[in-house]
């Protein structure tokens, strides 16, 4: 019999956290820097002031590159809780 959607979407979920939780810091630090070098290169990021941006949680992507290189030119960032 098939799991309820609910239960299969709590074992889908806990399993994405446990493969992400898993990836060595290197690799999380490469993905993070790939990732502000694309949002960076967004045209629509252009003169957009105040940019909203997230602080990441457990094993999250960092948005920090992007926070700094938006600080470093001035921008206002604004972090939601």
């Amino acid at each position: 019999m098939p799991l309820p959607l609910p239960d299969l979407k709590a074992g889908l979920r806990e399993e994405g956290f446990a493969r992400r939780d898993a990836l060595d810091p290197d690799t999380r630090r490469a993905g993070s820097d790939a990732i502000a070098e694309l949002v960076l290169a967004l045209p629509e990021l252009r003169g957009l002031e105040p940019v909203g941006a997230y602080w990441p949680m457990r094993s999250e992507v960092a948005p920090r590159p992007v926070l700094k290189a938006l600080a470093a030119e001035g921008r206002i960032v604004a972090l939601s809780q």
